[in-house]
């Protein structure tokens, strides 16, 4: 027996000295491409889309470890200069990841609570637009969902003389909150960067001197700016001056050069850096040694969500990290500028992450495609089988929470930012603005560009309207918009209709030298308002993109005195016309039709607001 044992034994010794290689199962992506393959697999994709290319940066890495870099296309196409390791571009909306930190680092300290309110860390009276006694949560900016609008003022500027401090900025731009805390998604800009002057007031330092100090340095990030005109990194800066920005799509070509724009609320979408220095922010987040945080539990709390979709168990956001919906659901950030586009995504179960940065704004083919390439599609995870699922009609004209409901700029949010949503052929699709949308499961639809860009939209209902939520903010659909529509249209035609009435007039009046009696004069005084407030109102659409302050206060005054003295002319004008009763009827209907048009303007004044300066 004891023969038998010491056979065993040596046996047993003898195999484990052997050097025999383990085949270890290779990692592989959740759409099941293996580590190995990563490589051959985008640069198929890239190149059949490389007809639509500038440039493209891409790197994918596993926990801490690149399993991928590439580099295509040119930084300078005029110029035949190559996009390399050098290149730099403009993170947009990812700069807020680094704000969001910021905030956990604070929080981690306990210098910030982040369900207090977040007036008790800014200075008294800082906010003066607020309608709701809720108070608003830094959970609430990071989830988007304070309940502001749009900020209609400038917020970018083009000269570097131009740029204001942040706390200049914010007063500057201040929007009017329209949703009750919590209410809606509405994605904001103004509200990351309000989070990032609490960041100054509660650590007594300069937003971007904290953030160099406790996340780029301890990251290494050389190469990456994140100040408002870059001189925070002069290299940055240099090499941001190499960069041309374009516009590549199947029949447009458009080379915008530098699209230098210096944006004033900088913390929002400021920051511009190599595509390594990007990378190495995004392995923060999934590397084991985490640098960003003293705890690892800090990093675990990022990671749990603060909003979900509708009454799903789907997490929407997380800390400030949006959801994106794969195979598996990954976190990150989209980011654009007028430059450039950048993505960010990492799954932080397995620690397969993916960054792109490109010189396109808007460009979505490599920044979402390259994504669902690694992640795979959502309908996996949902259960989909491809088999019809009942049928619900969400048909109609939906509304941007995130676009503009008070003050003078209320126009806007019914001639752009909208979702029209028609039947498509098949039975359980539908179409919206090119892009086709077909259900996947209960509530649960995914819009799809057909270029790799795909989106979860989850139906819901609030106040009695039917709302559909996407990543960053939700639609409202709206029944009534075709009469506001229609209102719009037949202002500006009645406008022009006016305007082609006054040259006849005036012909006439040269002609015959014709007297008006003091009924024709109000009626006169009809047209000339609608011609001048259609000019108006043309003036205020076609200058949307530059608002200033001043250029509001005149329009909003000059709609005020136009509505007012509409009011009285139609008062003076129906009165007038009671005299004149006896008089032929045509006369009596035109002067009908005249009243009721300066009641129109003056309705429709109302309505949409157009004297509010003093809201927005």
């Amino acid at each position: 027996m004891k023969r038998f044992v010491k056979i065993i034994v040596s046996l047993v010794m003898m195999i484990m000295s052997l050097d025999i290689p383990v085949q270890a199962t290779e990692l592989a992506t959740p759409s099941g491409i293996a580590y190995s393959d990563i490589q051959t697999e985008i640069e198929q994709y890239i190149k059949e889309r490389e007809s639509g290319l500038a440039s493209v940066e891409i790197a994918v890495f596993h926990q801490d470890e690149t399993i991928y870099e590439g580099y295509f296309g040119y930084a300078d196409i005029e110029n035949n200069m190559i996009a390399n390791e050098e290149t730099v571009y403009e993170w947009g909306s990812c700069s807020k990841l680094l704000v969001w930190i910021s905030v956990m680092q604070l929080y981690e300290q306990g210098l910030i609570e982040l369900e207090a309110d977040i007036q008790t860390y800014l200075p008294e009276g800082f906010l003066t637009k607020l309608q709701y006694n809720e108070p608003i949560t830094i959970l609430h900016l990071m989830n988007h969902t304070a309940g502001w609008q749009e900020t209609i003022y400038t917020v970018e500027v083009s000269e570097e003389k131009n740029i204001v401090s942040l706390e200049e900025a914010l007063k500057n731009t201040e929007p009017p909150q329209v949703y009750i805390p919590g209410e809606y998604t509405a994605y904001s800009n103004w509200g990351t960067a309000l989070a990032a002057f609490m960041v100054q007031q509660v650590s007594g330092m300069d937003y971007a001197e904290y953030v160099h100090k406790n996340i780029l340095e301890p990251l290494n990030m050389h190469h990456t700016s994140i100040g408002a005109d870059y001189r925070d990194n002069e290299w940055v800066k240099a090499k941001r001056e190499e960069l041309k920005s374009y516009m590549i799509m199947e029949d447009i070509h458009d080379s915008y050069g530098q699209a230098i724009r210096y944006i004033l609320l900088y913390p929002a979408g400021s920051a511009t850096g190599t595509l390594a220095d990007f990378a190495r922010f995004a392995k923060a987040f999934t590397s084991d040694d985490c640098l960003l945080f003293e705890k690892k539990e800090t990093r675990d709390r990022l990671f749990t969500a603060t909003s979900y979709y509708g009454d799903s168990n789907i997490g929407k956001n997380y800390h400030g990290l949006w959801s994106f919906e794969h195979a598996v659901q990954t976190m990150g950030h989209a980011g654009n500028t007028t430059a450039c586009s950048s993505m960010l995504q990492f799954d932080p179960t397995s620690g397969l992450g993916v960054v792109v940065m490109t010189n396109e704004c808007g460009e979505t083919a490599f920044n979402y495609g390259i994504p669902s390439l690694l992640y795979g599609n959502y309908e996996a995870r949902a259960g989909f089988d491809g088999k019809t699922i009942t049928f619900t009609d969400i048909s109609g004209m939906y509304t941007n929470a995130r676009g503009f409901y008070k003050g003078f700029p209320k126009i806007f949010s019914y001639i752009g930012s909208l979702m029209p949503i028609t039947k498509g052929e098949a039975g359980n699709t539908f179409q919206v603005v090119g892009m086709e949308m077909h259900r996947i499961a209960d509530k649960q639809w995914i819009q799809d560009d057909g270029n790799g860009m795909r989106m979860l939209l989850y139906e819901d209902e609030r106040n009695g309207q039917s709302v559909l939520e996407m990543m960053s903010t939700d639609y409202v659909r709206d029944p009534f918009y075709w009469y506001k529509a229609a209102a719009i249209i037949g202002f500006l035609l009645l406008s022009a209709s006016s305007g082609v009435i006054l040259c006849v007039k005036l012909l006439v009046y040269l002609g015959k030298r014709k007297r008006y009696n003091k009924y024709d004069k109000s009626v006169l005084n009809v047209q000339i308002i609608h011609l001048l407030s259609g000019i108006a109102l043309m003036i205020l659409i076609g200058g949307s993109a530059d608002i200033t302050r001043l250029f509001a206060i005149m329009l909003c005054v000059f709609f005020g005195v136009i509505g007012v003295f509409s009011f009285i002319n139609s008062i003076v004008l129906s009165r007038r016309t009671v005299r004149m009763m006896h008089l032929r009827i045509p006369t009596v209907i035109k002067n009908i039709f005249w009243i009721l048009d300066g009641a129109f303007i003056v309705g429709f004044i109302m309505f949409f607001q157009l004297y509010n300066f003093w809201s927005c």
